[in-house]
């Protein structure tokens, strides 16, 4: 979840595509839960309860802006492999292995569909768009 918006991470219209777009939702459903997978290094993989794919990031880029997607889970690949690091208050930066940039939610809009990207910044000091908190949900 975004502590600023108060919305959470999910995959668009709950879609189970390949490539579906991950985007902020206002519900807590299952297009907005994810089971953390320990991978090496201490990272995650994190599926998606509803498609069970890998919240993944397209081809490795490293391009500024590029959006999020959802694919079919692969071990090891780094693309899909997720290091977070404690920024205090409970809260996290979500860094990619493949490219080095953080989750980020595109321009901080608080509306839901609002597309949920990649930007480069320092995980140690992530801005309120880049910073996240865990929400456990039985």
């Amino acid at each position: 979840m975004n502590p600023t918006s108060g919305q959470f991470v999910g995959v668009r219209d709950g879609s189970a595509a390949d490539g579906a777009a991950i985007v902020q939702l206002t519900g807590s459903g299952d297009a907005a839960r994810w089971k953390l997978v320990g991978t090496s290094g201490g990272c995650y993989q994190l599926i998606n309860l509803r498609s069970g794919k890998a919240l993944d990031n397209p081809d490795g880029g490293y391009d500024d802006g590029a959006p999020m997607q959802q694919w079919e889970p692969a071990s090891g690949n780094a693309n899909q492999n997720w290091c977070f690091r404690s920024v205090g208050s409970k809260r996290y930066s979500i860094r990619n292995v493949a490219s080095g940039s953080l989750l980020d939610l595109r321009d901080g809009r608080t509306g839901s569909g609002v597309p949920i990207q990649q930007w480069s910044a320092d995980p140690a000091a992530p801005n309120s768009k880049q910073t996240w908190q865990l929400v456990r949900v039985d």
